[in-house]
């Protein structure tokens, strides 16, 4: 359910850039409200089981740019999942 609800956070990453020319939201621009075990998104703290990190301007892999972006949360087994541009 956590890997389900950070694509739900990606799709409305999309939504949001498709909405505002491009532009990145912040990570308070982004609704847990649909989410199922996904209670908050911030972008100055470590991932946890109930909280998710968003990163503008960086993906998954460290790579910088100015449209990148990444989501990132801990998963049961303690492990990082992330997903982003």
């Amino acid at each position: 359910a956590r890997k389900n609800d950070v694509s739900v956070l990606t799709t409305n990453v999309t939504s949001f850039m498709a909405e505002n020319r491009g532009q990145l939201p912040s990570a308070s621009d982004l609704s847990t409200s649909s989410l199922v075990q996904i209670s908050t998104v911030a972008d100055e703290v470590e991932p946890t089981t109930d909280t998710a990190v968003f990163k503008a301007g960086v993906n998954c892999d460290s790579i910088a740019s100015a449209r990148a972006y990444a989501i990132t949360v801990r998963l049961e087994n303690g492990l990082e999942y992330c997903l982003g541009s």
